[in-house]
């Protein structure tokens, strides 16, 4: 204990060094209640202490105790020195931090110049999923901070300090205490890390892997009783310097277990943000947000620091897992990303409700809405500023301006009547509002505002009259949707903006119901490929659009375009009416851009050929107006090869462009309510009637004359179910004759059924004359286990499927694929029909991705898979040759770090059993 302070020198070079550095840390006021804002001579201050320090008059003052609440709960005391003091132990740290450069450990990452957590991260994740180590071990120093011992410290600074005046001094600052140093004091970190060299140099001597941050260890290595081993000499040497292992944070872990380390989660494939740091996050922020005195600029200042800060260590802002409305509308400031911005704008708008809203509350929703193309919500913005009696800012009146040319002298109006109409609705009509619009020749504000529900409320708690009723059930009418927009097979595309253009992007798997709802709710835009795999299709349109040279001679102006416009809905009437005439139903759709569609549907998959001959038949006697072009969907009789054909925009598909969604509308223009109505409703032209109005001829389709008692009920409901079977037995029955192919089929649809589907095949291939019972086990044999999808049956047979109906719809669920084995919905006793997309494997790396719907390397792939079957039906003799190509495919799967690639015959797939590759190739 020292009654006195040790007479010592401090060069005067460090004086304000230190204090600039003192200034940039925490200002919260010491015991005395002074802050650095608050010293407003600053060189009188800094001399007057360094003054004490010469004459031996400097004396620490008592340390002011806060307690801090962590995330978990759990209370942590931290110690607030004054400003003197502050400024006293930053210039004892300016001077001794050069002094003890080579105490800097370098598996020590915490207070070290050129060190950081993120350093201690990538070494930890190298070691772990690089190198093996997977047996971890973890703890931390109980009580570090407050448990170092004087002496000991004393010791270590006589070892590299040979002014004992100055260790004296050092000394002197913790006199007050007994034991440990303070947290908050810019010294004591550094006299951590000092205390604890020879400690780092024990546990690193091995070479194994060592990290400490602070008071955090984390060790790694092969084998569990290695680490129990090492964690017990840790508690050894920290006994050594009188002090312990925290018993509640010591753990030893496999890889396969979560182990948190500096507030992220590694698991066996990579680290996450832990749960703890995002509910810390989460805590300070709310923690600002109940501050109801402070000022909401001072509130937006404090959210950017935490979040700044958040951001800077974490990469990455986890908006999902906020709820405060006021940070949420910083998302913006925060990402570029704008999926997660319109994410966080619909979670504020369905939470808003009672919500305090100020100006910058406003401005920032309309800015937003702006932003995200929500025309509807802006106006409800600019309705809720003028209803708190705000002015509108000059962007607001700006964009009404020159969007929607609106007159300054109706301004106001309209403000007025957007009030009424938003938070006044039993004192307003809408359809009177719609009327003065268009008086004011305001076409745009009132088409938006036909329905001005912006789809939430803030003022009206769970309104009724606000409430949108839909009385259909939408998984179903999702499920129609998705079979009515039966196209190509196996693949469809998403409509992306990308450099200003329009693009469809492939997407490389069957789409899902799921999809479709995404489509519905303007998440994604689906553009399909209309021509399915057997050069048919299950529904024709003809796209009604303004010319693309009228769009650029009239430059945007609004009246000229909304004149057009009519035009475009006169000729869709015209072409609607005469399929009327016709008894051919449609559904009409407003595309979303500059023009409108006629779409129809048929009750079975037509030919292209037909398709093409229908439409050319409707509009044969009709002629576009000036300025407006048709487009005929399909638009041609024959298809090559390797097309793909016309790709279409869906109805309710979201306009890249515009924004605006294509949805159904009625015989007057007007967008249905009710958008899933159509769907459930639509009515289809049967082939008969397809035909006769072409003046074609339908053919007769055979069926099946088996006598049922010799066939299992669970094979009747398959024949039945599916008109290309029945033909095949029939054929079968009537020729006495199936070619390779046609056998296959019967093969591969009762092949995987069992016993019974076994017998059958012998009984329906025992119809041909050149049948042999052995050859045909032989080929049992070696069926798959899988049975035919029709996606491959229409690919294998094309024209017997454009002949005859092959459009079957059946309930999949997920993993699953359409076969005709799926007829027989009520035996689950018989193999289901799973998805032949293998599903990722678990990377042995964090940055190993396996994308099964990646194209690399097409031609070169398709080569070598080629190679692959062709050299295992000469596999003896051969070994060395096959063994060459799984190398080189090896090399390249490795390369793209993929373990499955679509070839031109289906799918390679590599899977990996005990460190060795084996190839699979899935038709």
């Amino acid at each position: 204990m020292y009654l006195l302070q040790p007479l010592t020198i401090f060069s005067e070079k460090y004086l304000w060094e230190a204090w600039e550095k003192a200034k940039k840390g925490s200002d919260a006021a010491g015991i005395d209640g002074k802050r650095f804002s608050s010293i407003k001579d600053e060189e009188d201050f800094v001399k007057g202490v360094y003054e004490k320090i010469l004459v031996g008059t400097y004396e620490p003052s008592p340390v002011k105790e806060l307690s801090i609440t962590k995330a978990n709960g759990k209370e942590r005391n931290i110690g607030i020195l004054t400003v003197e003091d502050r400024l006293v132990h930053m210039i004892v740290k300016c001077w001794l931090e050069p002094q003890c450069k080579e105490l800097h450990h370098p598996q020590s990452y915490a207070y070290q110049q050129g060190k950081s957590s993120a350093q201690a991260l990538e070494q930890l994740e190298k070691w772990i999923y690089d190198d093996g180590y997977d047996w971890i071990g973890e703890t931390d120093i109980a009580d570090f901070f407050d448990t170092i011992d004087h002496s000991i410290l004393r010791k270590v600074l006589e070892t590299f300090i040979k002014e004992k005046e100055k260790i004296d001094f050092v000394m002197y600052l913790f006199s007050k205490q007994q034991k440990g140093v303070v947290q908050g004091s810019p010294l004591s970190p550094l006299l951590a890390n000092i205390y604890l060299y020879t400690f780092d140099e024990y546990l690193t001597s091995s070479g194994k892997p060592y990290i400490r941050f602070a008071d955090d260890i984390i060790i790694a290595d092969h084998s569990k009783d290695e680490v129990k081993l090492r964690l017990a000499k840790m508690q050894e040497a920290l006994q050594a310097l009188k002090l312990n292992c925290n018993l509640d944070k010591t753990a030893v872990k496999h890889i396969t277990e979560q182990f948190t380390f500096l507030g992220f989660t590694f698991t066996q494939t990579g680290r996450v943000v832990s749960e703890k740091g995002t509910k810390s996050l989460i805590m300070k922020l709310n923690e600002i947000s109940k501050d109801n005195k402070s000022l909401i600029e001072e509130r937006i200042v404090k959210y950017k620091q935490i979040l700044n800060g958040w951001k800077q260590y974490f990469s990455i802002i986890p908006w999902q897992e906020i709820a405060n409305y006021e940070v949420l509308l910083l998302s913006r400031d925060f990402t570029t990303d704008k999926q997660i911005i319109e994410n966080c704008y619909l979670k504020i708008t369905n939470n808003l409700y009672g919500k305090p809203i100020e100006r910058w509350h406003c401005e920032t929703l309309f800015s937003l809405s702006l932003q995200l193309d929500k025309t509807k919500d802006s106006f409800y913005w600019l309705a809720l500023i003028f209803n708190k009696n705000l002015s509108l800012t000059e962007e607001m009146k700006g964009w009404l301006k020159y969007n929607y040319t609106v007159k300054e002298s109706l301004l106001e109006d309209l403000l007025e009547r957007l009030n009424s109409l938003y938070f006044h609705k039993e004192d307003s009509k809408n359809e009177e509002f719609v009327d003065w619009l268009i008086e004011n020749r305001m076409f745009a504000i009132a088409k938006l505002l036909h329905d001005p529900n912006p789809g939430f409320d803030i003022c009206n708690d769970n309104s009724e009259e606000k409430k949108t009723v839909v009385s259909l059930d939408k998984n179903n009418a999702f499920t129609e949707f998705y079979h009515l927009f039966n196209g190509k097979e196996g693949s469809f595309y998403v409509e992306v903006l990308e450099e200003g253009k329009r693009v469809s992007k492939p997407i490389h798997r069957p789409w899902t119901v799921e999809d479709v709802e995404k489509h519905f709710c303007g998440e994604i835009t689906i553009v399909q490929p209309m021509v399915r795999s057997n050069k048919t299709v299950t529904y024709a349109l003809i796209d009604i659009d303004i010319q693309s040279y009228q769009l650029q001679k009239i430059k945007g102006n609004e009246e000229e375009f909304q004149s057009l416009l009519r035009k475009a809905f006169k000729d869709m009437s015209k072409i609607y009416t005469k399929a009327k005439e016709n008894s051919l139903p449609s559904l009409l759709v407003e595309s979303g851009n500059r023009g409108y569609h006629v779409w129809f549907f048929f009750d079975e998959p037509v030919p292209l050929p037909e398709a093409y001959d229908f439409l050319n038949k409707l509009i044969e006697d009709l002629t576009p107006t000036e300025g407006i072009v048709w487009e005929r969907f399909p638009h041609q009789r024959k298809l090559k090869p390797d097309k793909v054909g016309q790709k279409i925009k869906l109805p309710w598909g979201r306009h890249s462009v515009t924004k605006k969604q294509g949805y159904f509308i009625d015989e007057e223009g007007h967008i249905l309510q009710d958008q899933l109505s159509p769907i459930e409703s639509v009515k289809k032209i049967s082939r008969k009637q397809l035909r006769e109005f072409i003046n074609g001829s339908s053919n007769l389709v055979e069926r099946l004359n088996e006598d049922a008692y010799l066939i299992p009920h669970s094979i009747q409901l398959i024949i039945a179910g599916c008109p290309i079977i029945q033909h095949f037995i029939n054929k079968a029955k009537t020729t006495n004759y199936l070619n390779h192919q046609e056998r296959l089929l019967i093969l591969n649809v009762f092949g995987p059924l069992g016993s019974e589907g076994k017998k059958y095949i012998h009984q329906v291939i025992g119809h041909t004359m050149n049948y042999d019972e052995a050859i045909t086990n032989k080929f049992i044999k070696r069926s798959y286990s899988k049975p035919i999808s029709c996606h491959r049956i229409r690919e294998h047979y094309p024209k017997v499927t454009a002949n005859l109906p092959c459009n079957c719809k059946f309930p999949i669920s997920k993993g699953q694929y359409p076969s005709p084995v799926l007829h027989n919905k009520k035996n689950t006793s018989l193999v289901t029909p799973k998805s032949q997309l293998v599903p990722k494997q678990t990377p042995t790396k964090p940055t190993t991705s396996t994308n099964t719907n990646v194209r690399v390397n097409q031609k070169e792939i398709n080569d070598l898979a080629n190679k692959l079957i062709e050299l295992r039906k000469h596999k003896r003799g051969l070994s060395k040759r096959l063994s060459h190509i799984e190398e080189e495919l090896t090399r390249i799967f490795d390369e793209k770090k993929v373990d499955k690639v679509e070839i031109d015959i289906g799918f390679l797939v590599r899977k990996q059993k005990e460190n060795e590759n084996n190839w699979v190739i899935h038709i």
